[in-house]
């Protein structure tokens, strides 16, 4: 059974839920930043600084989404009530998490531990219905079980 009504208010509740996330991550990420890379840069140990231009790469893309989340909210409001906004935020989030994962898999062996933690947060808080949520999550296992098979492959 389709109900329309609940689809709007879960894409409302989802949106907001989306919102309140990023705003505070946009509060924490510029401290979360501070304390990763400043003891790389300080650390003067060639591998650890080869690695900086990722992580910074990384840290970019996540906090001009998490910005654009807010400051979309902000400016267009409409959004809170199209699933497409929704699903749209929640893929490129998506995307950045897979791409987080990929590479503490490559460089670090740890990508999976940040993948899961991302991942199962936002299954939570970003309630997007289940034809939309399955193909994100098996597309980001595909791409991260590749990224895995090619570290032990070498």
């Amino acid at each position: 059974m389709h109900d329309p009504e609940f689809d709007r208010w879960l894409t409302r509740r989802s949106w907001g839920l989306m919102v309140r996330y990023c705003r505070v991550v946009a509060w924490l990420l510029p401290l979360a930043i501070a304390a990763k890379d400043v003891p790389l840069w300080l650390s003067g140990d060639a591998a650890q600084l080869q690695r900086l231009p990722a992580l910074l790469a990384w840290q970019l893309a996540i906090s001009a989404v998490v910005v654009g989340v807010v400051v979309a909210d902000r400016i267009a409001p409409r959004l809170r009530e199209r699933e497409s906004a929704l699903y749209a935020a929640c893929a490129l989030y998506m995307a950045l998490i897979t791409w987080a994962g990929i590479t503490g898999v490559r460089t670090q062996g740890t990508g999976m531990v940040v993948f899961a933690a991302s991942s199962t947060f936002m299954a939570g808080v970003i309630a997007t219905p289940r034809p939309v949520r399955a193909p994100m999550y098996l597309l980001s296992v595909l791409a991260l079980a590749g990224a895995a098979g090619e570290r032990l492959g070498t």
